[in-house]
């Protein structure tokens, strides 16, 4: 005689316990996704603009503020309104005397395996490109390259 375990007694009831508790696993995980993304987001666009904010300072040397502008159909510029932002926005960096040292312009482009953000200087006196920085890049190999060419600088 053997005995019968409470599966084999009632196979529909085990099914209806497993289905509960794996949709109930998967309610609580969806749960703490959104709670944590939500949870985060404001900090994250917050560590976005002070690192656009220190990257504007970097490709435009020697600049003591700067003023957001937005580019217009007609290719003008109008300052920047918070409550109308669109995506052609640039950057124009002035040293303590308020002189335009330069201009910087985020841009995007296609890397190995997705989109590249960056943000150049532009020196609008000389008409050149007076710093480059990556702002944001998913690609894997990407890190792993610019070491190997690290690498290979030092030696020289």
């Amino acid at each position: 005689m053997s005995i019968k375990t409470p599966a084999e007694l009632n196979p529909e009831a085990s099914n209806t316990k497993m289905l509960v508790s794996m949709v109930g696993i998967g309610v609580i995980c969806a749960l703490l996704i959104v709670f944590t993304f939500e949870g985060t987001s404001s900090y994250i666009e917050a560590n976005k603009a002070e690192a656009l904010e220190k990257a504007i300072f970097k490709v435009i040397p020697g600049i003591a503020k700067t003023k957001a502008f937005q580019i217009n159909q007609d290719l003008s510029f109008t300052p920047l309104v918070p409550d109308n932002i669109k995506k052609s926005i640039v950057y124009a960096g002035y040293d303590a005397s308020d002189q335009l040292k330069g201009i910087a312009i985020q841009a995007n482009g296609q890397g190995y395996g997705e989109v590249l953000n960056v943000l150049y200087g532009y020196d609008p006196a000389t008409q050149k490109i007076i710093g480059f920085i990556v702002l944001e890049q998913r690609n894997t190999g990407f890190r792993r390259q610019n070491r190997k060419r690290r690498k290979v600088f030092k030696k020289f």
